[in-house]
Order: C-alpha cells, then sequence, then structure tokens
C-alpha cells in the first residue's frame, strides 16, 4: 500500500476557500501529499476583503496539533497565520516537544486587502519563540545534506577505485 507523506498546516480557517488551511489542503493534496491541520483562527473573508477574524483557543489549538503528531506523525509541517501571542507560545512549544523534520513559515500578517492579522505581540513572540526554532533546523539539515553528500562522494570514490581494479 503506498503511504502519502503527511504535511501539518497549522494557520487559519477561510471561509471562501482561497487562502489559509483549504488553500493548504488544495495544494498538499495536488502535490501528493496526506494533508493535516491545525486551525489557529476562524475568518471571515471573501475575495473582496477580511471582515474579522477569531482565535482558536490555545488548549485547542495545541490539542489539535498533539493528535496529529501523535498519531499521523507528519513529515513536515507548514505554518501560516498565527494572530495571537498564545498561539505562538503553543507552537513553539509543540516544535519543540515533537523536533519534526522540516518546517515551513509562511506568515501571513497582513491581508491582500490591508488588515492587520496578527498582534504586535504576537509577531514579536515569534521573532523570539519560533524564529530559532526554524533557524536551529534549517543548520541540522544543512549539515545532515553536506554530510550525506561527502558519505556519496567517498562511496562513487571507493567504486571508481573498485572498478579499475577489476580491469
Amino acid at each position: 500500500m503506498e503511504r502519502h507523506p503527511v504535511i501539518l498546516s497549522i494557520a487559519g480557517s477561510d471561509c471562501s476557500g482561497g487562502a489559509g488551511i483549504q488553500a493548504d489542503i488544495k495544494t498538499i493534496s495536488a502535490l501528493g501529499g496526506y494533508a493535516a491541520s491545525a486551525i489557529t483562527a476562524i475568518t471571515i473573508q471573501n475575495t473582496l476583503g477580511v471582515r474579522a477574524v477569531q482565535s482558536i483557543a490555545p488548549d485547542i489549538v495545541r490539542g489539535q496539533i498533539e493528535a496529529v503528531m501523535d498519531d499521523l506523525q507528519p513529515v513536515a509541517i507548514k505554518i501560516g497565520m498565527i494572530n495571537d501571542i498564545q498561539i505562538v507560545r503553543v507552537i513553539s512549544d509543540c516544535l519543540q516537544k515533537y523536533s519534526p523534520a522540516y518546517v515551513v513559515y509562511d506568515p501571513v500578517m497582513v491581508s491582500t486587502g490591508g488588515k492587520k492579522l496578527m498582534t504586535d505581540e504576537a509577531i514579536e513572540e515569534i521573532k523570539k519563540e519560533v524564529k530559532p526554532s526554524i533557524r536551529e533546523k534549517l543548520a541540522l539539515n544543512v549539515a545532515k545534506i553536506q554530510r550525506e553528500e561527502a558519505e556519496r562522494k567517498q562511496l562513487n570514490k571507493g567504486r571508481s577505485h573498485s572498478s579499475d581494479l577489476e580491469l
């Protein structure tokens, strides 16, 4: 049985389907992945603009993330709109707890129509809590890629010597 890679999207919900969780689910599915989600906020919006944003309680966001991580074990997490400082802390805690292999942070701070979607406190907390975790993950992945490339070169070098001996 073919297993599709699981991607967890942590973002807001867009009732018009053009952004947020809905857009992430469509994109992940179109690329052959299995989309899981943790909703951080619900928006009232359409193609004309955002009318309102309602944050989801931090314990509910944590519960969604933990339920997905404990069961589906995503290979990657994509983080979108986080408009509340407490939810930033929840996500940061979960990144530390689960240490996912890949994290993509695509902040949505202002809507296309110009409505601010994040509090200033949330922005500052992201700079302090989430970005360092992602930077550390990036450094670890770069080191892993470099190590694998060196091993591959060493293996190929060994193969070229053995083929010379066979001639």
